[in-house]
């Protein structure tokens, strides 16, 4: 909770969903352009423009995005939500 009793979350922690969901979306993209799930960490990072050390900031090691995008993916397979230009199949047969 912010200050004054704000139920909404701080622009600090807004910013970093953000930022968060931004490195998601785009290490999905690249793998579902490239077709395999095969990136470096510099990859990711040049992929959602963000620098490498906040990519390390919000996912430590490699598995812990590789699991934030089979996270995701499988949210969406729960959901039976359109899955856009993801394959979803494809996306598990990756990890």
């Amino acid at each position: 909770m912010s200050e004054g009793g704000d139920p909404r979350p701080s622009v600090r922690v807004e910013h970093a969903q953000r930022t968060r969901q931004r490195i998601v979306d785009a290490v999905t993209d690249l793998a579902s352009t490239r077709g395999d799930c095969e990136f470096t960490m510099p990859e990711a990072a040049e992929a959602s423009g963000v620098s490498l050390r906040t990519l390390y900031r919000y996912f430590p090691t490699r598995q812990d995005l590789v699991d934030a995008i089979a996270a995701v993916a499988d949210h969406v397979a729960a959901s039976n939500l359109p899955a856009t230009e993801l394959a979803l199949d494809d996306l598990a047969a990756w990890l």
